[in-house]
């Protein structure tokens, strides 16, 4: 089995040039994100592992492999922490 990350169905989001602003339907609350969130959070959307989004990271922006970990790592948690991403569910 393997960990999956996924937005929430209550989000709606909407792209612009300078990144991603989300809608969580459920309670009426707006969060917006940079171009670099927005790709993490489209990644999600796409079912894509959180290692595999830190690789991406780390070869598209030259970040240690580490550092890209802990920056999709806090995203997620995030995410999490406003209802906007539900994590650990088993596929």
């Amino acid at each position: 089995m393997t960990d999956i990350n996924a937005p929430t169905a209550d989000v709606t989001t909407s792209v612009h040039d300078d990144g991603m602003v989300l809608l969580d339907t459920s309670n009426g609350r707006v969060f917006s994100t940079n171009a670099t969130g927005a790709q993490l959070y489209r990644a999600l959307g796409l079912g894509l592992p959180a290692d595999v989004i830190a690789e991406g990271l780390s070869r598209e922006y030259g970040l240690e492999r580490r550092a890209a970990d802990e920056h999709v790592t806090r995203f997620m948690t995030e995410l999490a922490r406003y209802g906007l991403l539900k994590q650990g569910a088993q596929s």
